[in-house]
């Protein structure tokens, strides 16, 4: 679904085109349920259980292309928002997959020689495979095709029929096959097209031509007033509150009623309509149903089971192009079906390749999994996405910005776990036992003291990233865990533990002022090893295999890798004597052969 990048204006059907509905349908605007479903629909997100499960998706993806790096990005997002979930403990569902439907796949298939099914069973594998290599642990992977689902879309295409929601009518317009829409006379222009006149859209620059054939229609003009209401009342419904305000724009405006079908002769690869096998479900309507498929809708029991599912959706996790689809005939669908709306809606910006919109013509399209693979691994570029990546606004993506991202994780987090575990240095399992445990008795601070900063930093960032996560804030969580490895690495530096190791392996000092300076010592890389082992455990949504190393390294017990863990104080542990630990980041092949050329080839 990302890449139809297609404004809402494009499929609304505009006061241009025709839709001249047939005698019975024009009775049955008025004596269907409709008119009383839109003046009892409920526009307040209902209360939801303590013990629903936390439900997140990300859109279902289109199959006619190759996985890109706007792909991976939403998923890494989504991955983080669920895993986070689980470290506070709860329940959480993830659920992604391929939106298999539609022309510009037959088109693709046949392009290729394929049968359609094949084809997408190909492409859809490529974005499992992304996945697996990215390390995106989901739980539900959808797909159109499947037989659950179009269960999920007939149910739900009768649900709105029953409502007075849906109507067969006439439509004429402007229809462009590549974009599987159809656009207003405002919209279209005449070019010169391979030498010919041709009549095309302003907004895509694809070819259109003038259709006339007889749809199914969903009321979406009645839904105008309902969804204000909504949004009024739901403020903080889409993220930023920016787009939020287009959206509201556009619904201020007017809306009209939305073509949900294509005759099955102009498009046979999709779901048929119920009960009228001459007509193929509009794409749209069938793929935005994914969300409730995996939540087992249709429901046995209304009351209850859609929150067992996770239903309502905590979270929509969207790229900005698709953002009026879900928050504009999305919630309108489900109100007309008296179905439960999602809680949020989080969009993020596109990436860009040095401030050029990425495309296969120019060749600066970036291929995540050749990245994953160059890198040596998903670390580099899990952390480049999440520390470049926003909300807001695009961004942009560099080798050099790539770089940079995985110096930090060296520098930062690596340089400070090799250089308080430095085991011909010192035993640091051994101060951890004299300071640390149940019975831990750190030294006292002073608010001059650099240990006092850094135990204030320990205190606070718990909280900071649960303030930041539970607003969806996923780049503000990661600087606070930074900020904390951070001012651990300059009080390491501040400190230097290891001058006061010469001191204490030279027997400088005797008696007493001895046992205070192995107190002292004791106290640093206790300090030291309780930030790193605080980062670790607040880290492991963002890198999940890198902080897993990093927690079973320094012998973190499983059951004590929580949020609550995430404080000052609860770690008693430390690496294992005698046992060689693993790099943490590692040179890759490419980064090896750069520092060979630049040792003149040693």
């Amino acid at each position: 679904m990302i890449s139809r990048s297609l404004r809402v204006s494009s499929f609304i059907l505009p006061k241009t085109s025709r839709i001249l509905s047939c005698r019975s349908c024009i009775s049955a605007q008025f004596t269907t349920k409709s008119s009383s479903s839109t003046t009892t629909l409920s526009h307040s997100l209902p209360p939801i259980p303590a013990d629903k499960p936390f439900y997140l998706t990300s859109p279902i993806f289109y199959v006619n292309a190759a996985p890109h790096i706007g792909h991976l990005y939403t998923l890494v997002i989504c991955d983080v928002l669920t895993r986070y979930q689980k470290l506070k403990g709860r329940p959480a569902i993830f659920c992604t997959g391929t939106d298999e439907h539609g022309m510009k796949v037959a088109q693709a298939a046949d392009k290729v020689g394929m049968d359609p099914k094949a084809f997408c069973d190909k492409v859809s594998g490529n974005f499992k495979e992304l996945a697996r290599l990215a390390g995106i642990e989901y739980t539900h992977f959808v797909r159109t095709t499947d037989g659950d689902h179009r269960v999920a879309v007939h149910h739900l295409w009768k649900t709105l029929q029953d409502n007075g929601y849906i109507y067969k009518g006439l439509h004429e317009g402007w229809y462009s096959v590549s974009d599987e829409t159809f656009y207003p006379e405002s919209s279209v222009e005449k070019r010169i097209v391979d030498g010919a006149e041709r009549m095309v859209s302003t907004e895509t620059g694809t070819i259109v031509e003038w259709h006339s054939e007889e749809n199914y229609h969903f009321r979406l003009s009645a839904m105008r007033d309902p969804l204000l209401k909504f949004y009024k009342e739901n403020r903080g419904w889409v993220y930023p509150s920016t787009r939020f305000a287009d959206i509201i724009t556009v619904v201020e405006n007017g809306l009209t009623d939305l073509s949900i079908s294509r005759p099955r002769s102009r498009l046979s690869w999709g779901i048929p309509v119920p009960g009228d096998e001459e007509h193929t479900i509009y794409v749209w309507l069938d793929a935005l149903t994914n969300y409730l498929t995996k939540a087992g809708y249709p429901w046995s029991s209304p009351n209850a089971s859609e929150y067992e599912g996770g239903w309502p959706a905590d979270i929509h996790v969207i790229g900005k192009d698709i953002l009026k689809f879900h928050c504009i005939y999305w919630p309108a669908f489900l109100l007309a079906a008296s179905l439960p709306l999602p809680r949020h809606i989080l969009t993020h910006g596109h990436w860009t390749m040095n401030g050029s919109k990425m495309s296969k013509s120019r060749g600066n399209v970036v291929d995540p999994v050749k990245t994953i693979q160059e890198e040596g691994g998903a670390g580099a570029l899990r952390w480049f996405l999440l520390r470049s990546g926003g909300f807001d606004a695009d961004r942009d993506y560099t080798e050099l910005e790539m770089g940079k991202s995985l110096r930090e994780l060296r520098n930062q987090i690596g340089n400070l776990n090799q250089r308080i575990n430095s085991p011909k240095k010192w035993d640091i399992t051994e101060s951890i036992a004299n300071m640390g445990g149940p019975n831990a008795k750190p030294m006292p601070t002073e608010k001059d003291d650099v240990a006092f900063e850094l135990r204030q930093e320990m205190d606070m960032v718990m909280e900071k990233v649960k303030g930041h996560m539970d607003n969806n804030e996923v780049d503000n969580a990661l600087k606070a865990i930074m900020n904390l490895c951070y001012a651990a690495n300059a009080y390491v530096q501040v400190t230097a533990p290891w001058s006061i190791a010469k001191q204490l392996k030279k027997n400088d000092a005797a008696g007493e002022n001895a046992e205070t300076l192995k107190r002292q010592f004791d106290d640093i890389l206790y300090n030291a090893a309780e930030a790193l082992r605080i980062t670790a455990i607040l880290l492991q949504p963002f890198l999940p295999d890198k902080a897993e190393i990093l927690l079973d390294m320094w012998r973190v017990p499983v059951g004590e890798r929580g949020l609550g863990d995430a404080v000052f104080g609860k770690g008693g542990y430390g690496p294992e004597k005698g046992v060689v630990q693993p790099v943490l980041f590692p040179y890759n092949e490419r980064e090896l052969e750069e520092r060979k050329r630049d040792n003149g080839g040693k």
